[in-house]
């Protein structure tokens, strides 16, 4: 199957005048760790959850300083202090100011990323296949200091659904769900996100057939039993669970819905997969595919 090019091409019009694209806010460590292990109660502290906000000493915090007139602060945290490496000719540093850092609100220490782009939510929705309690638990306590991690993209184009459906857990995939579901318009909301399209041009759903995981194709689709007619040109779904030989998944989303998509890559379609497998037979009039294997 042919590789994708993910590159973005400079359109030739492109107005100079345009802002440089924003730097990445480096996810701070402990951040990323607690995350990582679905640590709840240490997620808790650093995004201050409760009355009394705490900023655990082991911690540095990731500082960004603008500076008016085109001047710029280096600083680093090391040993809980900040030191001016470096500031522009233009304006100056109060004296006394900063000596004492401030705990970053739990709003600006959520913005951190990691290289590829994914959010503390990211890393949640790809981690904890066991000790799944821990990292939903964690999941509820991070959207609920920054709900628009939940619809946002990483540098790849996935969303933590796209990740939760790669990493096989289907309790991940239902706890995302509900989140989308408890917000306002909540119908449009979790219908685009279901259907948001990476940059590959797939879904969550052709995440969940290459984990092979039957629970969560029934999952989407009981949410949108439209979903396998995304997208309507490239590879859908039904033509990747033909050439992944998952022809129980392909049954099902013919069942769900017989107006699918079965668009393939390059002008290909599920015929071709299908000749591709080696299969025998493949009907289909207004019934679902039943498949005879050449032994």
């Amino acid at each position: 199957m042919d590789s994708i090019n993910t590159e973005q091409q400079t359109p030739a019009g492109k107005d100079a005048s345009a802002p440089p694209p924003q730097a990445l806010v480096v996810m701070d460590p402990s951040l990323l760790m607690a995350a990582s292990t679905g640590d709840c109660e240490v997620l808790k502290n650093l995004l201050n959850w409760g009355d009394a906000p705490v900023w655990p000493k082991a911690v540095a915090p990731q500082v960004v300083v603008e500076v008016p007139n085109g001047g710029t602060l280096n600083i680093s945290t090391t040993n809980g202090s900040l030191d001016v490496l470096e500031q522009a000719s233009t304006g100056a540093i109060e004296e006394g100011a900063g000596d004492q850092p401030a705990a970053p609100s739990a709003e600006s220490l959520l913005e951190g990323v990691t290289p590829l782009g994914d959010t503390a939510l990211h890393v949640l929705a790809k981690s904890g296949y066991s000790s799944m309690e821990n990292f939903l638990d964690s999941a509820y306590v991070v959207y609920n200091k920054a709900k628009h991690l939940l619809h946002k993209p990483n540098m790849l184009g996935d969303m933590p659904l796209h990740c939760a459906s790669r990493a096989a857990s289907c309790k991940m995939v239902y706890c995302l769900l509900e989140l989308a579901k408890g917000e306002e318009d909540c119908n449009d909301r979790v219908e685009s996100m279901i259907r948001k399209q990476n940059m590959r041009g797939e879904t969550a759903l052709h995440e969940a057939i290459r984990a092979r995981n039957v629970d969560i194709v029934i999952l989407l689709l009981m949410e949108d039993s439209q979903l396998a007619r995304v997208p309507s040109e490239g590879i859908s779904p039904l033509f990747l669970a033909v050439v992944l030989g998952q022809y129980h998944i392909a049954s099902i989303l013919h069942e769900k819905d017989n107006q699918l998509s079965y668009s393939g890559p390059d002008g290909k379609n599920v015929l071709h997969a299908s000749l591709l497998r080696n299969l025998g037979t493949l009907l289909c009039h207004k019934q679902i595919f039943y498949y005879h294997y050449f032994l």
